[in-house]
């Protein structure tokens, strides 16, 4: 019955999650109420129907109220953002999680570009990365591997091109060949800030204006 709730718990705080792509203040606002009251009857519930003999574990129930408090804070923060509001929001607040910038292309730092963020329609037997230069020529392409269908976030590292800016294509290859160009958008964890008049984020060396931030999600792997 321990396992059965806690399971449940953590499906319900996976779709949490994924309210926080919405597209606007309202809907942020009325996922941030519906959280809480989630959170509030699950715990109740995980409580009530437990099994004496076999009690939640203090840990488990310490990652749970940590992994909520993640998604309050990732909450406000873009909902900062999305109020034009994002240079007063703490910038430690962001260190950890994964950013979604308003660029279209990718900085190339010792074969480092960052994230890409993709959703697929269906599954793809590849992923491929076309760089491109200032004038619109290849520079390369370059295999990603296998993906699933749904929302990935794509490392995107130890590629053989020389540092710099760069223009991009993401294509999804199908099972039968068929290639089919995906919507991606550039992203990256925050590692650091540098505070001051005119603060920024650190991913990896490169330095991000919050303005240039279109949204802030957990990073991959921090809830499962």
């Amino acid at each position: 019955m321990a396992d059965s709730n806690i399971n449940a718990f953590n499906t319900q705080l996976q779709g949490l999650t994924s309210n926080l792509g919405g597209s606007s203040t309202q809907t942020r606002e009325t996922s941030k109420v519906a959280g809480k009251e989630e959170f509030l009857q699950l715990l109740v519930t995980q409580l009530k129907n437990q099994d004496p003999l076999n009690p939640m574990e203090n840990q488990e129930f310490a990652v749970q109220l940590a992994q909520f408090s993640q998604l309050e804070q990732l909450i406000g923060i873009n909902q900062k953002i999305e109020g034009g509001a994002g240079e007063s929001a703490s910038l430690a607040g962001y260190l950890g999680h994964q950013v979604v910038l308003n660029s279209s292309s990718l900085n190339m730092e010792n074969g480092d570009g960052g994230d890409l963020n993709v959703n697929l329609a269906s599954d793809a037997s590849n992923v491929a990365l076309e760089l491109l230069d200032a004038e619109g020529n290849q520079v390369g392409r370059f295999d990603l591997g296998p993906r699933a269908a749904g929302k990935q976030s794509i490392a995107v590292n130890d590629l053989p091109v020389d540092d710099g800016e760069y223009t991009f294509r993401v294509v999804a290859v199908g099972a039968n060949g068929s290639e089919t160009e995906l919507a991606a958008k550039v992203a990256g964890v925050v590692s650091g800030f540098v505070p001051g008049p005119d603060p920024k984020l650190l991913i990896g060396n490169r330095e991000i204006k919050l303005s240039d931030i279109a949204e802030v999600k957990l990073a991959p792997g921090q809830v499962g």
